[in-house]
């Protein structure tokens, strides 16, 4: 049973996803910027170091939330899978499409010779 807090998470994943890319974005310009800024100025040289550390958090978390869709089957599929019903389901619908092909099939008639 998914409970409210899950069902919230999982529509909320792609807004966070949004957010981390946002983020993202901004701090690879900041990174840029700065780095740049050390190179041209005399600013000290550790300056855009935590604008690169939030940018390599930011793709690392990117990468590893998954969207609404794919936690959905992340929770889903698993239980649709291991339901017995759903098996049993599964092989009574697999032995009936096989004998109604197997009706279905035209008959020889004579021998394999003809």
């Amino acid at each position: 049973m998914i409970t409210a807090m899950q069902m919230y998470w999982i529509v909320m994943l792609d807004n966070i996803i949004d957010g981390v890319v946002a983020v993202m974005v901004i701090a690879g310009a900041c990174s840029l910027a700065l780095t740049l800024a050390v190179v041209i100025e005399e600013l000290p040289k550790w300056f855009p170091i935590p604008f690169i550390c939030v940018f390599i958090a930011s793709i690392l978390l990117r990468m590893f939330t998954p969207s609404t869709k794919q936690m959905a089957a992340i929770l889903i599929v698993p239980r649709v899978v291991s339901n017995e019903k759903v098996q049993t389901v599964g092989n009574k619908l697999y032995d009936l499409a096989v004998e109604w092909m197997d009706e279905l099939k035209p008959k020889k008639e004579g021998g394999a010779h003809e």
